[in-house]
């Protein structure tokens, strides 16, 4: 996950290795790569159905503030199950 985050490589060549020639970002990893798909749908959709509607940025806000132990564990293992050794 995040491949190159911290190697100095420039931020538009973290491509991610889903092909889909698309930054490694964090939103990228959390909303929309095809390599994370089955993990997403166990760990983030649930916490993303509870409040439809919200942009993004809202969603991506209410996945790493903090503020709910349960949400903060579900993202702690979706990153665990995704990351790459």
């Amino acid at each position: 996950v995040l491949e190159g985050h911290y190697c100095n490589i420039p931020y538009a060549k973290r491509l991610c290795a889903c092909g889909d020639n698309v930054v490694e970002s964090l939103d990228h990893v959390l909303f929309e790569c095809s390599f994370y798909l089955e993990e997403r749908d166990i760990f983030i959709v649930p916490i993303l159905k509870k409040c439809p509607g919200r942009s993004k940025t809202e969603h991506l806000s209410q996945l790493l503030v903090g503020k709910n132990q349960l949400n903060t564990e579900s993202v702690a293992k979706f990153f665990a199950s995704v990351v790459k050794f």
